[in-house]
């Protein structure tokens, strides 16, 4: 039984971290804390509105299924069929300090393997679009990690400017394809 239980256990630590190095679970990390603290932070109604706005419009372009809910505080996708690598997504504007508030993007979907569209690449692209919309102002003063991220690893989601995010999108780039272009 003890056997068993340890098999078990050894299957579950694989299937979480498969057969990444180090080096890939640090860089994954990294780019989690990285689209945590790029989260689009609003401050005024006007900068909100235009935030909530792109966060709909974006969220209607990139996910691949249809809005089921869309409130002043939360849009949220219907969700991906079992089996599906089709991404799904949940947006959430939560008040902040300060009378500002923090728009979080979750998306996911109902395949184990993973999804089409890889949910962290798609949080960094949404949270660079919608923070593009805002102006770069709302992630100036943000906070800086405290983790001991490499400074090329901080650089990274800021390679592109908010004009050019802007332009790839209206040339009808991919999320993948934008993030690809501004990591180099």
């Amino acid at each position: 039984m003890k056997t068993i239980a340890i098999a078990a256990a050894l299957v579950c630590i694989t299937s979480l971290y498969g057969c990444a190095t180090p080096e890939q679970i640090r860089a994954r990390q990294e780019g989690i804390n990285s689209f945590i603290m790029t989260r689009p932070e609003c401050s005024s109604d006007e900068q909100c509105k235009r935030a909530w706005s792109a966060a709909q419009g974006w969220v209607s372009q990139n996910c691949g299924m249809k809005i089921q809910i869309a409130t002043d505080s939360l849009i949220e996708t219907y969700g991906s069929p079992q089996s599906s690598m089709v991404l799904a997504c949940k947006v959430v504007k939560q008040p902040s300090s300060g009378g500002s508030y923090i728009i979080s993007f979750d998306a996911g979907c109902g395949n184990f393997l993973g999804c089409n569209t890889d949910p962290l690449n798609a949080g960094m692209t949404f949270n660079s679009y919608v923070n593009s919309v805002m102006g770069d102002a709302s992630t100036a003063s943000k906070p800086k990690s405290s983790t001991n991220q490499s400074s090329e690893t901080q650089s990274d989601s800021q390679r592109c400017d908010a004009a050019q995010i802007k332009r790839m999108r209206e040339a009808n780039l991919t999320p993948e394809q934008i993030t690809e272009i501004c990591r180099k």
